[in-house]
C-alpha cells in the first residue's frame, strides 16, 4: 500500500504534464481554426476576397499568431 501511496503523486504530476501539452496543442490550432471558420462561411461582400494580397494578410499574421504563441508556450514549460 504504501508504494501505491508513493508513486500517486508522480503519476499525478505525469498526468499534469500531459495535460498541460494538450492544452497548449489545442491553443496552438485554435488560431488557425479560428480564422478559418470565418472564411468558411458564404459572405455576399467580403473585401479582402478580391484584393490579390487578401489571403497573405491574412494566413501571415495567423502564421506568426502561432509561432508567438508556440514560444511563449515553450518559454513557460508548457509545449
Amino acid at each position: 500500500m504504501a508504494a501505491f501511496e508513493a508513486d500517486l503523486p508522480l503519476s499525478t504530476a505525469r498526468q499534469n504534464e500531459v495535460v498541460k501539452k494538450f492544452a497548449s496543442w489545442g491553443a496552438l490550432l485554435a488560431v488557425p481554426a479560428a480564422i478559418t471558420s470565418i472564411y468558411g462561411m458564404i459572405f455576399k461582400y467580403m473585401p479582402e476576397l478580391e484584393w490579390s494580397f487578401g489571403y497573405p494578410a491574412v494566413l501571415l499574421p495567423m502564421v506568426a499568431i502561432c509561432v508567438t504563441l508556440y514560444f511563449v508556450l515553450r518559454i513557460i514549460s508548457w509545449h
